[in-house]
């Protein structure tokens, strides 16, 4: 052991124990910044929680709901898990929440990736739902194809017509968007395609593929305006008219005119995958109107159960110089119909809105709207394997129509 004195000795007075702390600020306006830092600091501390007591949210941006509070019970307070979701629920309601979780979204594109593994980045600025690159497969093609015809066997003897449209993943119309490098194999929609493709083409009488329909449009204007968002999971107004078209046409020879079709100014429209990364982005494509002189009017039915997969269910009669699809139609819709009902429903003289994710868990709502001449289901290729079809639409099935 060295006996060398120890560097502070307590009981001895010549020790000044100042010089071992930081020398203080050499100015009046340096410590006046140590006191500013000090305020700063605590300011940060206090504010989000006062803003959460005062029941101040920040807005959902990342295109998902807040969460909610876990209940409060008795036995929560001994249950570890109720202790880390009221965490989870506190990190998530703080209102300066959106600044932290844009400035990580950012830092995260800069280093080439997105931060949520929800999120796959595609080549330059286009983004891919995960759903998708790696979907679930639960159903195989047979099961899918049963479900149909059951349902249209049903259909058809309640007297009542039947459509199903597919509408295709994003990286179908676009795979050269992908990235070469992703670490991922190929999806099981994409194995079960070919099959599927031919099972709709033998059922064309109530089927709608939407593969043919869309990449024949992308393959007629490869330099035509985006078919999909860069940014988000959709097809774009101009991507959803070719299935559109197809629909309509399986009605009859009359009612689709391609003059019909009106492409106005350009509109920006918010991204969904950059909203689940913590960016503000917004996808610009071309306007689309169909059928611009048909009026249409849209009511929410009052209903004695709450929806959550859309705010409402709707009802929208349409009146104008057009011949419409005769009697009441059931459209029961994903997110890909939801965004052009206002488009689509201008061809059908009474049509009423189900999304189908209400109709899966409130079923009840059938028997509620009223007598029903049609119903038509659209479903995304990746929400395809997963749907019970016959199930999902049976309460729709109405004895005489």
């Amino acid at each position: 052991m060295s006996d060398d004195p120890l560097p502070i000795q307590p009981d001895d007075p010549t020790v000044h124990l100042s010089g071992h702390l930081p020398p203080p600020s050499p100015g009046r306006r340096w410590r006046q910044l140590d006191r500013l830092v000090v305020v700063v600091f605590c300011v940060g501390l206090l504010v989000p929680g006062v803003l959460l007591a005062a029941r101040v949210r920040p807005p959902a941006i990342e295109n998902r709901p807040l969460l909610v509070a876990p209940k409060a019970t008795v036995g929560s307070l001994l249950d570890r898990s109720w202790y880390a979701a009221v965490d989870r629920f506190i990190a998530d309601n703080i209102a300066v929440r959106p600044i932290a979780v844009l400035l990580r979204g950012q830092a995260y594109w800069l280093s080439g990736g997105t931060g949520n593994p929800a999120v796959v980045r595609g080549t330059g600025s286009w983004l891919f739902t995960r759903e998708e690159i790696q979907p679930r497969c639960d159903l195989g093609v047979s099961d899918i194809t049963a479900a149909l015809d059951r349902i249209d066997a049903a259909f058809t003897a309640a007297g009542q017509d039947f459509r199903f449209v597919l509408a295709p993943d994003k990286h179908v119309i676009y795979p050269e968007k992908l990235d070469p490098g992703m670490p991922y194999g190929p999806a099981c929609t994409d194995d079960r395609r070919p099959a599927m493709r031919a099972a709709l083409d033998a059922r064309s009488s109530f089927a709608i593929d939407g593969w043919a329909a869309v990449l024949a449009e992308r393959a007629a204007h490869q330099d035509g305006p985006l078919l999909y968002y860069v940014e988000d999971t959709h097809w774009t107004p101009t991507g959803a008219v070719p299935a559109m078209r197809a629909l309509i046409n399986s009605f009859g020879p009359d009612l689709w005119r391609d003059d019909d079709v009106v492409t106005g100014p350009p509109t920006r429209a918010s991204a969904d995958l950059a909203r689940q990364i913590g960016l503000i982005r917004r996808d610009t494509v071309p306007s689309v109107t169909l059928r611009p002189t048909v009026q249409i009017v849209q009511t929410a039915m009052d209903l004695p159960v709450k929806t959550t997969g859309a705010p409402a269910v709707y009802r929208i009669i349409a009146t104008g110089d057009r011949p419409m699809v005769p009697g009441v139609t059931v459209i029961a819709y994903d997110s890909f119909f939801g965004r052009n009902m206002a488009v689509l429903s201008r061809y059908f003289a009474e049509s009423i809105w189900i999304h189908i994710n209400d109709l899966m868990f409130h079923p009840e709502i059938a028997k509620l709207i009223g007598p029903i001449d049609r119903v038509i289901l659209d479903r995304v290729e990746r929400g395809l394997y997963f749907t019970q079809i016959d199930d999902l639409l049976r309460p729709l099935v109405r004895s005489g129509g």
